[in-house]
């Protein structure tokens, strides 16, 4: 089973990650440092369902997208800050 919407939504607001407009198919969000942006890009990855690749031009921009389309849009989550 994917890992839902709000498992991303909940890594993107613990981090502080400010969503840019433009992203097709997913998100692209900003961090503030490289170490956070490389803790995202790690969990996101954990999540089934889920890909994460740091932006090649723009400092501390990710790119969040679910690998299908049957990703499920609510979910009970919990997730602990490392």
């Amino acid at each position: 089973m994917n890992a839902p919407k709000s498992a991303v939504n909940q890594i993107i607001k613990s981090f502080n990650g400010e969503e840019e407009i433009g992203g097709s198919g997913g998100w692209l969000v900003t961090f503030r440092n490289q170490e956070v942006t490389e803790r995202v890009i790690k969990l996101v990855e954990m999540l089934n369902g889920w890909k994460a690749t740091e932006h090649p031009n723009i400092l501390h921009m990710v790119r969040i997208h679910g690998l299908t389309e049957d990703l499920p849009e609510t979910e009970e989550v919990t997730l602990v800050k490392l």
